[in-house]
């Protein structure tokens, strides 16, 4: 009798590392779709302070408006 290695061992080693490397990608994908989303926020912030016209599909896509609801909730708060 000879010593064999069971080849399905040796796949499955394979596949959890293949799975632990499309893991480490997938955690610097996200960490770089967020850095990019708050560098685009910063981006229009600048170009709302300076006046320049951003197009309505842009920041809908990036900027939370405030809801006319909460607007009038805020106008009715008393300041003394």
């Amino acid at each position: 009798m000879s010593k064999r290695k069971m080849p399905g061992y040796e796949m499955d080693d394979e596949f959890i590392a293949q799975l632990d490397f499309l893991r480490y990608d997938y955690d610097n994908a996200l960490q770089t779709i967020e850095q990019q989303k708050q560098d685009i926020q910063k981006l229009l912030a600048v170009l709302v302070e300076r006046d320049i016209p951003i197009p309505g599909n842009i920041i809908d896509r990036y900027i939370k408006r405030a809801s006319e609801t909460d607007n009038d909730e805020a106008e009715e708060l008393p300041f003394n």
